[in-house]
């Protein structure tokens, strides 16, 4: 963060310093410090890192359809792993859309096919779906790929067929 602010008081204009030092205040949760930093880098230039950014701050301000927006956006920019993870997120737990959540971890997952958090995400919109089956053996991978608190949680609610204790991990609105 101190490199970073730095840097921009001597860089001036420089879309990677200003989104790179917003995606550690994102992390922070301090988004309204990390507005003006994307917008900025997004008016300069648009890549899926920025317009990935953007869509988060969209979502934390509520404003579901924009950040769709911006989140479909990255994706046809060829974003990354962390776009798909923050996009596959973003349907399961703001939008509540389990078939688009299943689609794009789909998607994601050839792509990733070693991506852990892609099938913890498929794996919870599989079974709020009834697909039990298909949700337990998501889970299983999950956890043998990342066998982390949050993959295990997903995994053993899943088994013993009980309500994910997600807002244990993540605050959730």
């Amino acid at each position: 963060m101190t490199l970073f602010t730095r840097e921009l008081k001597t860089a001036g204009n420089n879309y990677i310093l200003e989104n790179s030092l917003a995606t550690l205040y994102i992390r922070d949760g301090e988004y309204e410090r990390a507005l003006p930093l994307v917008k900025k880098s997004v008016k300069t230039y648009e890549y899926f890192a920025n317009v990935n950014n953007m869509a988060l701050l969209y979502a934390n301000q509520n404003d579901l359809e924009k950040a769709d927006e911006y989140f479909n956006k990255a994706i046809r920019m060829n974003g990354n792993f962390i776009v798909y993870q923050n996009y596959a997120n973003f349907l399961l737990y703001y939008k509540k859309d389990l078939k688009r959540t299943v689609e794009l971890t789909n998607i994601g997952l050839r792509r990733y096919p070693a991506a852990s958090a892609l099938f913890v995400i498929r794996a919870q919109a599989e079974y709020q779906i009834d697909k039990y089956a298909l949700a337990l053996s998501d889970a299983k991978k999950a956890y043998e790929l990342s066998s982390s608190p949050w993959t295990k949680e997903v995994l053993n609610a899943i088994t013993e067929k009980r309500k994910i204790q997600a807002e244990k991990f993540y605050k959730l609105k």
